[in-house]
């Protein structure tokens, strides 16, 4: 039996005939065969409809297409269920969109208009004007715009209308509105204000005006006879952070031109202040001035500042039926200079300018605590707390080592004191670090330190060669002491050089004071004893020899690390 010949359709070949916003017309040409059908391929999706053959030249229209998108179509022929090859790609942009256009407002030389956008993409719009298509092109900028046209005549007629371009094809013509400008335009602003006066500006642009009436409130306020462009009115006798409807009539030759405004008064400052403390916030009750005042705010330049030079954030609450009460929240000892202002009708008063102090309460541990070993001395690291909750004015380490033990107290000598709030003018200041030493022994010592030293650097000499030692360091207040920090480490040998250690060996922090000090002074001599058990305890090698713990960590200058944590 013979195989039958297999037939492959012919290529078909399109061309665009015509496009519009929503679709696109192509023409179908078959060279020469039979076929059964088309299928169209719109930007590589094959989910269009067969389309039957009609004739060696048919049409076809693809619809529901975005305006102003760009589109590439193929097509392939099909003959007894056997595709042909897909003819050559055409490239195609749709009709931008139809704009609509409406007149938002008009003078006597200006039209404003709103531009809307339909669907689909646009690049820029047109306005047409009195048939007139040399305006610039207007690029786009959201769904909704708007245009002014200005340098037109007073009272002219003008039609207008709008087209809309993407991909550099124009869509088709907005329709045309039709508007005349005003004779002539009147403009009144507000120039000054004050809390019982406003001063207003009446501006003619294109006339000199003869006259005007200002009426406030419906109230005549004043008549005037005057040939000007431009003249200034000052409306006195009002009440502060109060809103007033004004109607202004300006007559030009013999036409007449309303304008009708609102005008504000400045509100009063606030009068004063005053302050109750609570656990952690300020209450602060606010002495209203005289006129309306919608509700009180805090301006940006106010600031809080922590007695370590450092911002300290703040959170204002108000009260849903306390108009006149504000409550600020913020850290213990910080120093607020806050601008309050008045707000009435979105207008905010002059500033009333007062300082605040947050009540102290004991500090936070000490920041970056970390050391520096040698063999015969150790440099201690610290900063002033993180939240020291008010004026540190001093410092307590302690220090010790077998039955050898010394206390070292740092006293502030020009710490401000704890209602003082001078330091506020001293924002842009820098703090200093404070760098000092002192040899070990069993004599206690007080060192002074100055308040804007805040970073500390303190070196104990005279200690022995690998040995170990522990401290506790703490700060305090006027209100009394904050937690322990408490370290231990050991020195090295002789032959090793420098090591740095960036953590102590044992290190915690216990909350408390003198009862505190004692009990970590307990425990340290407890750890001491059992740190030494440790060291001179025997170890194991993978040999099974037994070898001394304390000949490991120096031939490699490693230490053993350990963090216990303390619970009182």
């Amino acid at each position: 039996m013979k195989n039958k010949a297999v037939n492959i359709p012919s290529t078909p070949k399109i061309k665009i005939i015509s496009h519009t916003s929503t679709s696109i017309t192509i023409q179908i040409s078959n060279p020469v065969g039979k076929v059964s059908f088309y299928r169209v391929v719109v930007n590589s999706n094959e989910s269009l409809p067969y389309i039957p053959y009609q004739s060696s030249i048919q049409r076809y229209s693809i619809g529901d297409l975005k305006p102003g998108s760009y589109y590439n179509i193929s097509a392939v022929a099909v003959s007894n269920g056997i595709k042909g090859s897909p003819s050559s790609t055409i490239y195609v942009f749709t009709v931008p969109s139809t704009p609509k256009i409406k007149i938002i407002s008009h003078t006597s030389t200006s039209i404003t208009i709103q531009i809307s956008n339909p669907v689909g993409k646009v690049s820029f719009y047109r306005v047409v004007v009195n048939s007139n298509e040399s305006l610039p092109y207007i690029p786009y900028q959201s769904s909704i715009q708007r245009y002014s046209i200005g340098d037109l005549k007073p009272g002219a007629y003008y039609n207008i209308s709008a087209v809309a371009v993407s991909n550099g094809i124009k869509g088709s013509p907005s329709s045309t509105i039709y508007v005349f400008t005003d004779n002539f335009s009147i403009r009144v602003v507000t120039v000054q204000r004050t809390t019982n006066s406003v001063t207003i500006e009446i501006r003619s642009f294109d006339r000199y005006i003869k006259s005007y009436e200002i009426f406030v409130d419906d109230n005549l306020f004043k008549d005037v006879l005057h040939i000007s462009q431009t003249q200034n009115e000052t409306i006195h006798n009002l009440v502060p952070g109060t809103l007033y409807h004004v109607k202004v009539i300006v007559k030009a030759d013999t036409e007449n031109k309303d304008v009708i405004f609102n005008i504000a008064t400045l509100p009063g400052q606030p009068r004063s202040i005053s302050v109750t403390q609570g656990t952690n916030f300020s209450d602060i009750t606010i002495l209203q001035p005289k006129g309306a005042v919608d509700f009180y705010t805090f301006l940006t330049s106010s600031f809080c500042l922590s007695p370590n030079l450092r911002n300290s954030s703040y959170k204002v609450d108000t009260f849903p039926n306390r108009k006149n009460s504000l409550r600020l929240r913020t850290d213990p000892g910080v120093c607020c200079m806050l601008n309050l202002v008045a707000v009435s009708n979105n207008i905010t008063s002059t500033p009333l300018n007062s300082t605040l102090k947050r009540p102290e309460s004991v500090p936070g541990i000490v920041d970056r605590q970390f050391m520096h070993i040698l063999e015969n001395s150790v440099t201690i690291f610290w900063s002033i707390p993180q939240h020291p909750n008010g004026v540190v004015d001093g410092y307590t380490l302690t220090f010790w080592s077998n039955n050898k033990i010394a206390t070292i107290s740092f006293t502030c000598v020009d710490c401000p004191n704890a209602k003082d709030c001078s330091f506020l003018s001293h924002r842009q200041i820098r703090s200093a670090t404070f760098t000092d030493s002192t040899t070990f022994n069993d004599i206690n010592s007080t060192i002074p330190f100055k308040w804007r030293q805040t970073k500390f650097i303190f070196t104990i000499d005279n200690l022995q060669q690998y040995t170990n030692y522990s401290y506790t360091l703490w700060t305090s207040t006027k209100q009394g002491s904050g937690p322990l920090f408490f370290a231990s480490f050991r020195t090295v040998k002789g032959h090793i050089r420098e090591s740095t250690s960036s953590g102590s060996i044992i290190a915690g922090a216990v909350v408390g004071s003198i009862a505190g000090t004692a009990i970590i002074l307990l425990f340290g001599r407890f750890v001491y004893k059992w740190y030494q058990r440790r060291i001179r305890g025997n170890t194991t090698k993978s040999d099974g020899r037994s070898q001394q713990y304390e000949d490991i960590s120096p031939e490699t200058e490693a230490n053993v690390y350990e963090t216990l944590e303390i619970a009182m």
